[in-house]
């Protein structure tokens, strides 16, 4: 019995293509089950050539297809420069042309350009009846890696604004690639009082006012990663006592939320201002004439931005 022989035979097969995507070497997934290629002798050989020379003639939807392109494949290694035990070209035979794919990549970006995972197919990867054909299938398999790998930020940014002394909490949330997700920070700074942990929590009391732009890496368990840049708001309503006003004087005081930077809803949600005093719920002022029985008010003001 004959010895198998070993030959760096390409990977991909270049057989007639069909209607069928399995039966192609192309970026779509297989649906359908997958046959293997047997043995095979070339009919004008002594040798046996292994499943390994025949690529990836093991994907079609036949046992009958396989092995016919099996074949077709075989025939080509043990008559197309075998390193050993090759047989010259028979009368009337051609070798088949081959070319290797060149160097191809491919990019999948997040929505709104928020991350970009970029997929390699490494030179010869594929192989085909043309360069062009060879280039083409390769770049399409980086960009169906490409895909495959992509992790993506949900969280919007910038984040909602959150009030200064006041607990907050905000969790980052990914899609895409391999889970579990970690989170870090890999730069910019957060405001004082708060954390950010791996579990993408940031969390905290925030103890200074203003605005925190910083960036938030997450990483996939494959160790795919991606970057976003977020931008938090601290604000709080100023000033915190309204100025003093005097009975039956005209009093007016202007509301500031600091950095909003939308319309602000004015609204007095507990207590009450003085008789004769009112607060715009558009402007954020409190305005108006203190009556006589005005006397000293503990109210609370809330501010929403649209």
């Amino acid at each position: 019995m004959a010895t198998p022989l070993s030959i760096p035979c390409p990977q991909v097969i270049d057989c007639p293509c069909s209607d069928d995507p399995i039966s192609n070497y192309s970026s779509e997934t297989p649906d359908q089950p997958v046959f293997f290629g047997h043995y095979y002798q070339p009919p004008t050989a002594g040798t046996w050539f292994a499943p390994g020379c025949l690529g990836v003639c093991e994907s079609f939807v036949s046992q009958q297809a396989a092995d016919e392109c099996a074949a077709r494949q075989a025939i080509e290694c043990s008559f197309d420069g075998a390193p050993s035990g090759g047989n010259p070209l028979p009368d009337g035979i051609v070798p088949a042309a081959r070319f290797g794919n060149t160097f191809q990549s491919c990019d999948a970006e997040c929505e709104g350009g928020a991350g970009t995972v970029t997929a390699l197919v490494a030179p010869g990867t594929v192989i085909s009846a043309t360069q062009a054909d060879a280039d083409a299938r390769a770049h399409g398999l980086a960009c169906q890696e490409a895909q495959r790998l992509r992790v993506c930020f949900s969280t919007l940014s910038p984040l909602d604004p959150v009030c200064v002394d006041a607990f907050m909490s905000v969790v980052f949330d990914a899609y895409g690639g391999t889970p579990p997700y970690s989170f870090a920070g890999t730069s910019g700074s957060i405001s004082p009082g708060t954390e950010l942990n791996a579990e993408g929590n940031l969390f905290g009391t925030p103890t200074a006012t203003g605005t925190y732009t910083f960036t938030v890496a997450v990483t996939d368990d494959i160790g795919t990663t991606v970057s976003k840049q977020f931008t938090l708001i601290v604000t709080t309503i100023t000033p915190a006592n309204p100025a003093s006003a005097s009975i039956a004087v005209p009093y007016s005081q202007m509301l500031m939320l600091d950095g909003a930077v939308g319309t602000v809803t004015w609204a007095v949600i507990a207590g009450s201002l003085p008789d004769g005093l009112t607060l715009d719920a558009s402007t954020g002022v409190i305005s108006g004439t203190p009556s006589l029985s005005a006397v000293t008010s503990a109210f609370t003001v809330a501010a929403t931005e649209a």
